[in-house]
C-alpha cells in the first residue's frame, strides 16, 4: 500500500472513530451547519450580461411586488425580513451603469405597513421584463435597453476619439459644421473651440428626437382581425335534382316484349309510365303481382312506381323529394342484384343528401356504395365513393377516422393524394387546430405536384395568418391568386395579402395598390368591401398628414343606395364601425365621435372588441375636455368627466394628463373640495400603469405621478397664494425630477408675486430658453407668465430690453388666444407698455412710429382702459409731427369723452392753451 492510501485510511478510520465517540453531538452539529447555510443563503443574485442585466430574487411569490414606473423600478414588501434581505444584497450589488443608476430603501407612509425599495434606472430607455419560475421558486428581473445603446457604446467612444484627432488645430476660426446624411441616427454639435486643441461633440438623438412615421402603427387602423371560413375541397355536382329522377342514373329500358307474357306486361307498365298514365300503370303493376306473385320482377315495378311518384311530384312544381319514393328506392338499392340499377340509384340518394347537407346519411350510403363497386371492380365510382366518404368526414370533424381513411392503401390508388391531404387540412383548420394544419403541410410538401391543390393553399396559408406568420402566409397567398383567381375566395385572399402587407410594416405604397386590388378584382361584396375600409384607414387615418384627395377616399365607406343593399357580416360590420369613430377622432370633431360611439351596441360586443371601441371613447373624452380646457372653460372640463369617468375614461388605462387638467380645473375654478377628493383618488393610483394606447390627441410631455401630484398641489397653492407653500413644492418638483424645465415657470410666477422681479426675469428666461422643454398649452397659464415676465422687466426699468422682449411677444402671439379674455387684456396691456416706453424714448424720428402704432393699438382696442391716455400720447406726437389741426381735433374727442378721467383731461386743456397761443404767436 502506497503513503497516499495509508494517509487516506488513517484519516478516514480517525474519523469513523471520532464520529463513534461523539456520537449524537456530530450528527447535531452538520445539521446545524446545513441549517445555517439554508438561513444564510444570498436572496438575490446578480447575472451581468452583454445584453441585460439580471436579478435573481429567491422568494416565495407572494411575499414581494415589483412595479416599473418611468425610469423607477419599486420592489415592495410586508415581510420586514425578506425585506431587509433583498435590499442588503441589492444595495450592496456593484452598479452596472448601463442599467442601474442607484438604490435606496423609500421612507415608509404613516399607517402603512409596507416597504418600498426604488431602484433608480440609468434612463427612461431601460426596459425592465420580470417573471416568477414556479419550479425554481424565485423572481427573473432582466434590465435592458435597445442593443445599439450599450453593446455599440465603445465603438462610439472610439469613433468620437478619432473624430477629436482630426479636429483643426487653429483655434481661432469657428469650425462649420457638415450637414448631417438624411439617414443619420446621430448629430454632432461643433462648439467653437476655447482650448488648445477644438472639441467635437457627438450626441446620441433621444428617442423623442427620431423622425416621426409618417403613418400610425396598426393598432391605429382597422386594427380588428378575424378568422376566415376555411375553402372546402370542391365536390363535383353530378346533376341538379329539382327537375330529375333516378331514371336520370339509371334509364328504364325496353323489356323483350315478344319472349313471354311477363315481359309483355311488364313493357306496358312501361309504356303507361312514359306516357304519364300513372293511374294506369300502378293497376298494371297491381295485375301483374295477382298473376304472378309479389317477389317476381319486384325491383323494376318498384322502380317505375317510385320514379312515377318523383315525376308527378316535379310536374305539381315542387322540388324536393318525396320521402316515399326515396325509401323505396333505398329499399331496392339494398335488395336488388343488378349493380347498374344500385349504381344509379345510389348517386340519386347521395346527390340528394349532399344536397340536404345530411353528412351522417352520406357517410352511411358512401361506405355501402364503396362496398358495391369495389365488389364490381367498377374503381371510377369507388374513387367517388371514396371522396363522398372523406367529405362526410370532414364536415362530421371526424379528424381520426379521416386519417385511417387516408392511410388506407387502397383508398390512396382511388383518391389523388392533394385531394386527400386538402380534406384532411381543411378539417383541422375548421376545427381551428392550425398548428396540426401548418404540421400536415411541413409533413406532405415534399411530395407535392404544382399546381397545388386551390384548398391546401388557402388553408395553409389561413393557418399561418392566424398563427402570425405572415411572412410565410404571403408566398401561399401568392400562388392561390395566381393559380385560382377565378375562385370566389380569390377575393378574400387579396384582402388578406394586403393586410399581410400592412401588419409587416411592409412598402405603403404597394399595400394600398393591393387593397386597391382586392377592391377592383373582388367577386364577394364582403371582401371587397373589407378591402375599402382598411384601404381608407390606411390613408386616411393612419396616415398622420391628409390632404384633401386622401378624405375624399372616405367615399369609400358609404354602400350605395339600392333596391336590394348587400348584408355585410358581423365582423365587416364592427370594422365599419371602427373606422367611422376614428375618422372623426383624426378629423378632431370629438363631440360627433361621441355622439356615433354612444348610438353603437356596445354591450353586445366581445369584451375584446369592446375595450378597442371604449379606448377610442376615452380619446374622445379627452378631445373635448382638452378643447374646453384650452377656451378656459373649465366647468365644462369638469362636466364632461363627471358624466363620462365611469362609462369611458376607467374602463382603461390611468390618463396622467387627464388627471392634470381635471385637478387643474378645479384649481381654476377655486373648487377646493372637488380638488380634494380627485386629489385623493389619483394619489390611490399613482402606481397603476400610465395608459400608452390609444393616444389619438398628443398629449404633453408628462412626468412620473409623483411629479403630477406635487404640481397640482403647486398649482393650489399658487391659487390661495400661499407662495411660501408654492415654493416648497417648486423645491420638491426639482428634487424628484431634475431638469424639469417647467420648474422655472412656476418659480418664475412665484417670485413675481413676492416682487422679486430679478428673480423673476431669470427664471422666466432660463424656461424659454430651453426649446424642448415642457409647452404650456394653458391659455392662461401662458397670459400669466407673459403678464409677469414683461413686467417684471418693465419694473426693473430696463426698457430698451422691455421694448425688444414685448414687440417680439405681441408679434410671436398675435394669432394666439384671440377669443381668450386674459390673454386679450394681458396682450392690451404689454402693448399699451410698448406704447408708453416708446414714448418716453424721446428719440428723433419717433413721434411717425408712435402716431401709426397708437392707431393702430386703438383700432384693435376700441373700449380699452388705456384708451384716453393713448389719445392724449397721439395728439402730443401729432402736434411734434406739425400736424396742430389733426392734434386738436383728437384733443377734442378727449375732452367730449365722459368715460375719459378729468385728470387727462386737464391735462388735454393745457395742451390745448399752448397750441392756440403758439398759433396766435405765429
Amino acid at each position: 500500500m502506497n503513503g497516499t492510501a495509508a494517509s487516506k485510511l488513517k484519516y478516514g478510520t480517525g474519523s469513523f472513530i471520532l464520529m463513534k465517540k461523539c456520537g449524537i453531538k456530530i450528527l447535531t452539529i452538520i445539521a446545524a451547519m446545513f441549517l445555517s447555510s439554508e438561513i444564510f443563503a444570498s436572496v438575490v443574485s446578480q447575472e451581468k450580461a452583454k445584453t441585460h442585466l439580471r436579478y435573481k430574487i429567491a422568494v416565495p411569490k407572494d411575499l414581494i411586488v415589483i412595479n416599473k414606473r418611468a425610469d423607477e423600478v419599486i420592489i415592495k414588501s410586508l415581510n420586514p425580513e425578506i425585506f431587509k434581505s433583498i435590499s442588503d444584497e441589492i444595495i450592496a450589488f456593484s452598479k452596472d451603469p448601463n442599467y442601474v443608476s442607484s438604490v435606496k430603501i423609500l421612507p415608509k407612509e404613516e399607517d402603512n405597513a409596507v416597504s418600498s425599495l426604488s431602484i433608480k434606472l440609468a434612463s427612461p430607455d431601460v426596459e425592465l421584463f420580470t417573471f416568477y419560475k414556479d419550479r425554481e421558486k424565485y423572481y427573473v428581473m432582466d434590465f435592458w435597453t435597445d442593443a445599439d445603446t450599450i453593446l455599440n457604446k465603445d465603438k462610439k467612444v472610439a469613433i468620437e476619439a478619432d473624430k477629436a484627432k482630426e479636429a483643426p488645430k487653429k483655434v481661432d476660426a469657428l469650425p462649420v459644421a457638415k450637414k448631417p446624411e438624411a439617414n443619420s441616427t446621430e448629430k454632432t454639435v461643433l462648439k467653437r473651440p476655447e482650448v488648445a486643441k477644438a472639441q467635437v461633440k457627438t450626441v446620441k438623438k433621444a428617442a423623442s428626437e427620431k423622425a416621426i412615421s409618417p403613418y400610425r402603427d396598426f393598432r391605429y387602423g382597422a386594427s380588428f382581425l378575424w378568422d376566415y371560413e376555411p375553402l372546402e375541397p370542391t365536390l363535383k355536382k353530378v346533376v341538379d335534382l329539382s327537375r330529375k329522377t333516378p331514371e336520370f342514373f339509371y334509364p328504364i329500358k325496353d323489356r323483350s316484349y315478344t319472349k313471354n307474357e311477363k315481359e309483355a306486361h311488364i313493357q306496358l307498365s312501361i309504356n303507361l309510365y312514359r306516357k304519364k298514365k300513372f293511374g294506369l300503370m300502378y293497376k298494371s303493376i297491381e295485375l301483374y303481382k295477382q298473376k304472378y306473385g309479389e317477389e317476381d320482377q319486384v325491383d323494376i315495378n318498384e322502380y317505375l312506381k317510385a320514379n312515377a311518384i318523383l315525376k308527378e311530384n316535379i310536374d305539381k312544381g315542387n322540388t324536393e323529394p318525396v320521402k316515399t319514393a326515396l325509401a323505396m328506392i333505398s329499399t331496392i338499392a339494398e335488395r336488388t342484384d343488378n349493380y347498374e340499377m344500385k349504381k344509379g340509384i345510389y348517386k340519386y340518394l347521395l346527390t340528394s343528401k349532399i344536397e340536404n347537407n345530411d353528412y351522417i346519411k352520406l357517410l352511411e350510403l358512401a361506405k355501402k356504395f364503396y362496398v358495391a363497386s369495389k365488389e364490381n371492380f367498377d374503381y371510377e365510382e369507388s374513387g367517388y365513393a371514396a371522396e363522398l366518404i372523406l367529405y362526410s368526414l370532414t364536415n362530421l370533424r371526424q379528424v381520426e377516422k379521416l386519417r385511417e381513411l387516408i392511410a388506407d392503401k387502397t383508398v390512396r390508388k382511388l383518391v389523388p393524394a392533394q385531394l386527400m391531404i386538402a380534406y384532411e387540412i381543411y378539417t383541422l383548420l375548421s376545427m381551428n387546430k392550425t398548428k396540426e394544419v401548418i404540421d400536415t403541410w411541413e409533413k406532405n410538401k415534399k411530395g407535392m405536384v404544382k399546381p397545388i391543390h386551390s384548398a391546401i393553399l388557402y388553408n395553409v396559408a389561413e393557418a399561418l395568418f392566424r398563427e402570425a406568420e405572415y411572412e410565410k402566409a404571403i408566398s401561399f397567398y401568392d400562388d392561390f391568386i395566381a393559380n385560382y383567381t377565378y375562385i370566389t375566395q380569390s377575393g378574400f385572399a387579396r384582402t388578406r395579402l394586403a393586410l399581410c402587407y400592412e401588419i409587416l410594416e411592409k412598402d405603403v405604397n404597394q399595400t394600398l395598390e393591393l387593397y386597391k386590388r382586392a377592391i377592383n378584382r373582388s367577386q364577394n361584396f364582403d371582401s371587397t368591401y373589407e378591402a375599402r375600409l382598411r384601404y381608407t384607414a390606411l390613408r386616411t387615418i393612419r396616415k398622420r398628414k391628409i390632404d384633401q384627395s386622401d378624405l375624399e377616399m372616405r367615399a369609400l365607406l358609404d354602400i350605395k343606395d339600392t333596391k336590394k343593399k348587400p348584408v355585410l357580416s358581423r365582423d365587416v360590420t364592427k370594422l365599419r364601425w371602427l373606422i367611422r369613430l376614428r375618422s372623426y377622432l383624426v378629423d378632431e370633431k370629438f363631440k360627433e365621435a361621441l355622439s356615433y360611439l354612444t348610438a353603437l351596441p356596445l354591450t353586445s360586443m366581445k369584451p375584446s372588441e369592446r375595450r378597442v371601441f371604449e379606448g377610442d371613447g376615452a380619446e374622445a373624452i379627452y378631445g373635448i375636455m382638452m378643447q374646453n380646457y384650452k377656451s378656459t372653460e373649465y366647468g365644462k372640463v369638469i362636466k364632461a368627466w363627471e358624466v363620462y369617468k365611469e362609462k369611458y375614461v376607467d374602463k382603461v388605462a390611468m390618463d396622467p394628463t387627464l388627471n392634470f387638467i381635471v385637478g387643474k380645473s378645479y384649481v381654476k375654478l377655486g373648487i377646493f373640495s372637488g380638488f380634494d377628493e380627485i386629489y385623493e383618488s389619483f394619489s390611490k393610483m399613482k402606481t397603476s400603469p400610465t395608459r400608452t394606447f390609444p393616444i389619438w390627441v398628443e398629449r404633453r410631455k408628462m412626468n412620473t405621478s409623483a411629479v403630477i401630484l406635487e404640481e397640482l398641489k403647486l398649482s393650489k397653492n399658487m391659487k390661495l397664494k400661499n407662495w411660501d407653500l408654492a415654493l416648497e413644492n417648486v423645491n420638491r418638483i426639482k428634487t424628484l425630477a431634475p431638469g424639469y424645465s417647467k420648474v422655472d415657470f412656476y418659480k418664475g410666477l412665484i417670485q413675481y408675486h413676492r416682487k422679486n422681479y430679478r428673480s423673476a426675469e431669470e427664471s422666466f428666461e432660463n424656461y424659454l430658453s430651453v426649446q424642448e422643454g415642457e409647452k404650456i398649452f394653458d391659455p392662461t397659464d401662458l397670459a400669466s407668465m407673459l403678464d409677469a415676465y414683461t413686467d417684471s422687466v418693465y419694473q426693473l426699468g430696463d426698457y430698451k430690453k422691455f421694448q425688444k422682449v414685448s414687440s417680439a411677444i405681441l408679434s410671436d402671439t398675435r394669432n394666439f388666444g384671440v377669443k381668450n379674455q386674459l390673454m386679450t387684456k394681458v396682450k392690451e396691456k404689454i402693448s399699451y407698455l410698448n406704447l408708453e416706453v416708446l414714448a418716453g424714448s424721446n428719440q428723433k424720428g419717433t413721434e411717425y412710429l408712435l402716431v401709426a402704432r397708437i392707431k393702430k393699438f386703438l383700432e384693435e382696442y376700441q373700449n380699452s382702459v388705456y384708451k384716453g391716455r393713448l389719445q392724449y400720447l397721439l395728439g402730443l406726437a401729432l402736434a411734434d409731427t406739425k400736424k396742430e389741426k389733426e392734434a386738436m381735433k383728437v384733443f377734442s374727442e378727449i375732452l367730449e369723452d365722459e368715460s375719459i378721467s378729468e385728470y387727462i383731461k386737464e391735462m388735454v386743456k393745457s395742451e390745448l392753451s399752448l397750441l392756440k397761443i403758439k398759433n396766435q404767436t405765429i
